[in-house]
């Protein structure tokens, strides 16, 4: 990230952008990784910075907070 701003019109940032706080995804990261579903709650243009909330299979069910870059993600999965 080159000055600290992501393109909010590149790659998944650009779905990101667009996206709706409280729709459902699953993200495969650049490293191979799944994350959810989960929960959109917000992206900040400005960092590229991503949030989304999962909640864990275990019991008693965890919510947890994941903030990842845009950048890092690979594909970006609705519903």
């Amino acid at each position: 990230m080159s000055g600290g701003t992501v393109p909010p019109n590149e790659g998944t940032c650009a779905v990101f952008s667009q996206l709706t706080p409280g729709t459902t995804v699953t993200v495969t990261t650049t490293s191979g990784s799944m994350i959810g579903p989960a929960t959109f709650v917000s992206f900040d243009a400005a960092t590229g910075i991503v949030t989304l909330r999962e909640q864990s299979s275990v019991s008693p069910p965890v919510v947890e907070t994941i903030q990842l870059s845009c950048t890092n993600i690979e594909s970006v999965t609705q519903g």
